[in-house]
């Protein structure tokens, strides 16, 4: 498909759309993925859509090398068109939403009304949005994220 092309994702893949900031808890979702066994991390790549200037990118990719994963293994798209983000939502495994303080979170309603899984943060107004629909976990423990996002992406959530 041209679009997995476009963004250079190989098939299966965990989304996040994120400014880089710091309540976004970017660095804890790469560290999350780099926790997830290689034999499944092998065969899926996790994408972080948003906007974002060179030096962000710079340091994302620092950090999940740091992490030991590789620009195939996290891919940064940047900005995405809205058309490109809802064929995004509706192609991934798993939407991924681990902001340590939120005032609503727009994302993950975006993906479930495009039929995806969300894990999501189990903090401020995170839940309430999300209601039952999500699997919650605490943003600040990587093995709840990766149980989290990992059930999705086997199905025995």
């Amino acid at each position: 498909m041209a679009l997995l092309r476009k963004y250079r994702l190989k098939g299966r893949f965990i989304i996040n759309t994120s400014p880089f900031e710091a309540r976004k808890n970017i660095p804890g979702l790469i560290a999350g993925f780099a926790n997830v066994s290689r034999d499944l991390r092998k065969n899926i790549q996790l994408v972080i859509a948003g906007k974002m200037s060179e030096h962000d990118r710079n340091e994302i990719a620092a950090i999940a090398s740091a992490e030991g994963l590789t620009n195939s293994d996290v891919v940064l798209p940047g900005f995405v068109s809205d058309e490109d983000l809802i064929d995004l939502y509706r192609m991934c495994e798993v939407m991924v939403f681990p902001s340590l303080s939120e005032g609503f979170g727009l994302p993950p309603l975006e993906a479930m009304a495009c039929g995806r899984a969300v894990a999501c943060a189990n903090v401020t107004a995170i839940p309430e949005v999300a209601d039952a629909s999500a699997l919650l976990f605490s943003p600040q423990n990587t093995d709840e994220m990766v149980r989290a996002a990992g059930f999705a992406v086997s199905g025995d959530g």
